[in-house]
């Protein structure tokens, strides 16, 4: 995916000035440094539904943090409305996936918990973007999930870096 690429990103929560607030922006800001064309849906404050058609964008980014071993409930709402017939197939027979330019999808996420733990859990929302959105993808799709865990006992500076890291990892996916 080298060159200038169409990111679509989408990020679920529902306070504004979150610490995953942070980690979308400096994704965004790394994206465009980096010459792609970024386009951004807030879902969170209700005002925001994410979008319906996916079409021309190369690259779908999901950040949001994990509860309970889930995405928030405005990003699984979306995902239902907008992906689930797509999923289900018996509702879209013949049509194409909402998703089917998108050559690469990546999660950037949080969780409170460790990662042993999210291990053990089976890892439900890797596992939902895994198995249910990236088979929607375009062919030879790939995925990544870039992850921080134990985010309530990091220090600030453990915080700064994976901001940091985490965008410079999405920035390294669009170059292949």
């Amino acid at each position: 995916m080298v060159g200038d690429v169409r990111i679509f990103v989408i990020h679920a929560h529902p306070v504004e000035e979150s610490y995953s607030a942070a980690v979308r922006d400096r994704t965004v800001q790394a994206l465009m440094e980096a010459g792609h064309e970024v386009e951004l849906s807030r879902l969170g404050d209700g005002s925001e539904h994410g979008p319906d058609d996916l079409d021309d964008y190369q690259m779908l980014v999901v950040v949001a943090p994990i509860w309970w071993g889930g995405l928030p409930a405005q990003l699984l709402a979306w995902i239902q409305r907008v992906l689930g017939p797509s999923i289900d197939r018996t509702e879209t027979a013949g049509q194409p996936s909402p998703l089917s330019t998108i050559q690469h999808l990546a999660a950037v996420v949080t969780h409170g918990s460790s990662r042993l733990i999210n291990q053990l859990e089976g890892e439900p929302a890797r596992q939902l973007l895994k198995r249910s959105m990236l088979p929607l993808c375009a062919d030879e799709a790939t995925f990544d999930w870039v992850s921080l865990y134990k985010l309530d006992r990091l220090s600030r500076i453990d915080l700064e870096n994976f901001i940091e890291s985490a965008a410079a990892e999405v920035v390294a996916i669009t170059n292949g």
